[in-house]
């Protein structure tokens, strides 16, 4: 009985591990179910997806065949660098991009003091690029420059940092747990006692 008690535990304590990942994951597409104002060549003004904690400039949104991600996604204007600011940093980042033929972009990831978190050069001179690339640290910004019309983001998945509220919530149901599992164990022994002893 004991070691059934214990299985159940720990698939409990995995399920709530899994359950805040999930939650901290944030995937962007740059789609229209996301910004159903947006139109082919239409300048992003900033707050399209500010409901998800970004603040986007010096892009302009697409929707192009020729993107094989999902053919949705934004690009960068004359102004550049294009520059996606997160209202609470990421401790992770991960996004598709296409570097069309003939051209350059450099994406590059910054913390809240614009301190380089890294950054990847792509060059398109044999054809049009296409990959995913990853940066870590507490990310305030990403930031790409290029030709403009010619180096996209396709799409962007968030790794957020759990805020202290969730794991003050994950120890509490830890702890629940536990004196949980001693109370049944303590009320299986009074039992037993009882049967033996009555």
């Amino acid at each position: 009985m004991k070691y059934k008690t214990y299985i159940h535990l720990i698939t409990t304590i995995l399920l709530l591990m899994t359950c805040i990942a999930q939650a901290a994951e944030t995937t962007l597409n740059f789609d229209q179910t996301e910004c159903p104002d947006c139109t082919n060549g239409n300048f992003i003004n900033g707050n399209e997806w500010e409901t998800l904690g970004l603040s986007i400039s010096n892009t302009y949104w697409y929707n192009d065949f020729r993107d094989t991600f999902d053919s949705m996604g934004l690009s960068i204007t004359a102004d550049g660098p294009a520059t996606i600011s997160f209202a609470s940093a990421p401790s992770s980042l991960t996004f598709d991009y296409w570097v069309i033929s003939g051209h350059q972009a450099t994406f590059e990831a910054f913390d809240a003091a614009h301190n380089s978190l890294g950054n990847v050069f792509i060059d398109g001179a044999a054809g049009d690029v296409f990959g995913t690339q990853s940066f870590s640290g507490p990310i305030a910004s990403l930031e790409w420059t290029g030709d403009r019309g010619y180096a996209q983001m396709s799409s962007l998945m968030i790794a957020a940092v759990p805020e202290p509220q969730t794991y003050m919530m994950l120890l509490i149901g830890f702890a629940l747990i536990y004196f949980s599992v001693l109370r049944k164990q303590s009320h299986e022994q009074s039992n037993l006692k009882g049967r033996f002893h009555g």
